[in-house]
């Protein structure tokens, strides 16, 4: 029975791994990764745009945000942010975090993305001397 749960994870996280990596731009998979590398952290817009290294949002990185909140990867909320002045429309921040149903398997993806990057993470040269030694 574990076989098939790990085998049934494993495929999960393949299908995971292909929709994110052939489904979505380099933009929206960096919005992505920001948002995930912050934990359970509740992230604003200017936050994001900032950990992105933009001083604000696009209208095309908002569009994405609301993308990867349509397929379920991020959770999306709005706070209402008061304002002393008096006759002031109400001011809403849009606050968004990784879907936690999503977490083991953005993890599992980490994980492996790791385990794949280490052996070439060294250089050739020291590879080969690591051979011959």
């Amino acid at each position: 029975m574990k076989t098939s749960e790990l085998s049934n994870k494993d495929l999960i996280v393949q299908r995971l791994y292909d929709e994110i990596r052939h489904g979505l731009t380099p933009s929206g998979r960096k919005l992505l990764q920001v948002i995930l590398s912050n934990g359970h952290e509740m992230l604003t817009r200017n936050r994001i745009a900032h950990l992105t290294g933009k001083a604000r949002l696009t209208r095309y990185d908002i569009e994405l945000l609301k993308l990867l909140e349509d397929r379920g990867y991020i959770v999306a909320d709005r706070q209402r942010v008061f304002d002393e002045r008096e006759n002031m429309p109400p001011t809403w921040n849009y606050i968004y975090r990784v879907n936690p149903r999503f977490r083991p398997y953005f993890d599992e993806i980490s994980r492996r993305a790791r385990r794949q990057a280490e052996p070439d993470s060294k250089p050739l040269f020291q590879r080969l001397r690591d051979l011959i030694m």
